[in-house]
């Protein structure tokens, strides 16, 4: 039997792939998180940047890839609730 025990561990890294070499690096910047699973919205683009969703023991929010360096930066908490289930853009 499959065993999906370690989704819920801090043991995730997002990585930026290059599509023609499919050379794998790894965005630095941020902490390890939990599987994003049932979230359509751990990764997003919002306004032409591109969020990362992390959950960490206390920390849940997003962070704002820099895609020139290959790094994230906190960029807001989620704190009611726990997941996001969608953006809108308000005017």
């Amino acid at each position: 039997a499959s065993d999906f025990s370690n989704l819920a561990s801090y043991i995730w890294d997002y990585y930026a792939v290059d599509i023609n070499t499919l050379q794998a690096t790894k965005i630095t910047g941020m902490p390890k998180t939990r599987y994003v699973h049932s979230n359509e919205q751990g990764i997003t683009e919002i306004d032409g940047s591109i969020y990362l969703w992390l959950a960490n023991g206390n920390q849940n929010g997003y962070y704002k890839l820099d895609e020139s360096a290959n790094t994230a930066t906190k960029a807001f908490d989620v704190s009611d609730g726990g997941l996001v289930s969608g953006f809108i853009h308000l005017d």
